[in-house]
C-alpha cells in the first residue's frame, strides 16, 4: 500500500477503506503502483471516452436550443459506438486489464493491454453496429421507423430484466471474473490475447448484450441514460454481492418508463 500514501489525494484517507473500496471493484492498488504507466493510459482513455460523449452531448443541446438540430438523430454512428464501448465497458473489464499487466514483461505489456482492448472493442462495435443495421432495414417499410426502433429498445430492456433473473444468466456472472490464459513469449501472446478478448467479450454479451443493443436503437438516447446504465452495469458486477441476487428490476423500470412515454407522449429525461 506505499502507493496509496504517494497519492496526494488519496493519502488523507484511510488506506483500508480505499482498499476495500478498491478491492470490491477487482482493483489492487499494489498493481496500479507497479503499472501505473498502463493503468494511466486506460484511465487517460477512460476519462476521454466520457468526455468527448459530454461534449456532443451538449454540442447537441445547445443545437436543440438554437432551433437547428434535426428532428431525429440516431447514436449509433461507429465513431460512437467506439467512445460508448470504453466509456461503459472499461470499468467491467479492469480486472482483466491488470491480469495481463502481472503476467507479462515490459515489452510485451501494454501492446498486449491494448491489443486485448481492441479485440474486445471491436467485438462489441461490430454487434452494435450488425444489430442497428439488422433494427434499421426490418424498419424501412415502415411509415414511422424511429418509432418502430423505440419500441424494439423498449421490448429488449424489458426482456433484459427478466434475463437477469433467470439461472442460466447467474451461472454466465458466476464466471465473469474468471480470468483467461496469457502466454508470454512470442507470437503466443498475442493469439491468446485474442482469444482471452473473446471470450471476455462473449460473456459480457451473454449478460448485458441486450441493454447495450437496447441504448443503440433508443433515437436520440441522452448521456443520462448512459451514466445510468452504466451505474447498473457496475453495480450489478461488483457490488452485488450474491449472484442469486441481480439489478434486472432497473431495466425493467427503464423499460416501463419508456414503454409509459411512448404511449401517453409523456417526456422522459432519456
Amino acid at each position: 500500500m506505499a502507493f496509496l500514501a504517494k497519492v496526494p489525494l488519496l493519502s488523507r484517507y484511510q488506506p483500508g477503506w480505499m482498499a476495500s473500496v478498491l478491492k470490491t471493484l477487482g482493483i489492487d492498488l499494489d498493481y496500479i503502483g507497479k503499472f501505473r504507466v498502463s493503468a494511466g493510459l486506460f484511465v487517460a482513455l477512460f476519462v476521454a471516452a466520457w468526455g468527448s460523449l459530454a461534449y456532443a452531448a451538449f454540442a447537441s443541446n445547445m443545437h436543440v436550443m438554437s432551433g437547428h438540430a434535426p428532428g431525429h438523430a440516431s447514436h449509433g454512428g461507429v465513431l460512437s459506438l467506439m467512445l460508448m464501448v470504453p466509456a461503459m465497458m472499461l470499468p467491467m473489464i479492469a480486472g482483466h486489464l491488470l491480469h495481463i499487466a502481472r503476467s507479462l514483461n515490459p515489452r510485451h505489456r501494454l501492446p498486449a493491454m491494448s491489443f486485448f482492448f481492441v479485440c474486445y472493442t471491436g467485438g462489441w462495435a461490430l454487434l452494435l453496429m450488425g444489430a442497428l443495421w439488422l433494427a434499421s432495414a426490418l424498419s424501412s417499410a415502415v411509415a414511422a421507423p424511429f418509432v418502430l426502433l423505440d419500441w424494439l429498445a423498449i421490448a429488449l430492456f424489458i426482456a433484459a430484466g427478466f434475463w437477469g433473473k433467470h439461472p442460466a444468466n447467474k451461472a454466465f456472472r458466476n464466471r465473469c471474473g474468471r480470468y483467461g490464459v496469457v502466454h508470454v513469449t512470442g507470437f503466443k501472446v498475442y493469439r491468446s490475447m485474442a482469444s482471452y478478448a473473446g471470450e471476455v467479450w462473449f460473456r459480457c454479451v451473454l449478460e448485458c448484450g441486450l441493454v447495450m443493443v437496447a441504448m443503440v436503437l433508443i433515437v436520440g438516447h441522452s448521456l443520462l441514460l448512459m451514466v445510468l446504465m452504466t451505474a447498473l452495469l457496475l453495480t450489478d458486477r461488483y457490488l452485488v454481492v450474491s449472484k442469486n441476487r441481480s439489478v434486472s428490476d432497473g431495466w425493467i423500470a427503464i423499460g416501463v418508463w419508456l414503454l409509459v412515454s411512448q404511449v401517453t407522449g409523456a417526456p422522459h429525461p432519456f
